[in-house]
């Protein structure tokens, strides 16, 4: 009787770790059926700047290494597909061109808004009736001092090459003679021949 009361006991214990066992796997099989837990969240991205125009985006310095930049750069820098002629008759048409351009690429704001003798600031585009040479002179000895690294002396030039290359060969050999009515602060061009 002893044995049989052993086997059972033995038998018992097998049954025992039969079930703590069969337990474990449902609960391993149930643990795998369900779905992993959720990644913790992507941090969020930058908000975007907000800009109406490409020009106001940024107000920093442009790096020219940059790809996007120096693309941003080109697209300034582009003629007019009318060059301009020096005449009053192209005057308006211009003007109104150069004045969506500058819109476009900030011009208006960095180079081209120009305090009067008044301290009221007039758009040169728009209001050049307005302003004197002293207060261009002025506007461009203090905003666009040469040897300063900002980006109103990068839209200044920015300016200069799209106005330059906006103009019909022969307005550009009339204004070319005289480099020193429109170069401020820094060593005039040679006059063009």
């Amino acid at each position: 009787m002893a044995d049989n009361r052993a086997v059972a006991d033995a038998m018992l214990a097998a049954i025992q770790a039969l079930r703590t066992t069969v337990g474990q796997l449902v609960q391993a099989q149930q643990a795998a059926a369900q779905p992993p837990p959720p990644a913790p969240p992507a941090p969020a991205a930058a908000p975007a700047t907000f800009a109406t125009v490409p020009g106001m985006a940024s107000a920093n310095v442009l790096d020219y290494s940059k790809s996007e930049e120096l693309k941003f750069y080109y697209k300034a820098i582009a003629p007019l597909s009318t060059k301009f002629n020096l005449t009053l008759d192209d005057l308006r048409a211009f003007l109104e061109r150069v004045n969506d351009r500058s819109r476009i690429h900030n011009w208006v704001t960095s180079v081209l808004t120009i305090p009067d003798s008044n301290g009221i600031s007039r758009n040169l585009v728009v209001n050049y009736g307005l302003l004197t040479m002293e207060d261009c002179t002025t506007h461009a000895g203090t905003q666009l001092a040469v040897g300063q690294d900002t980006r109103n002396i990068q839209d200044s030039e920015m300016l200069y090459q799209f106005l330059t290359d906006s103009l019909t060969d022969e307005a550009k050999i009339k204004v070319g003679t005289n480099p020193s009515l429109y170069t401020i602060g820094q060593e005039c061009p040679e006059p063009v021949t």
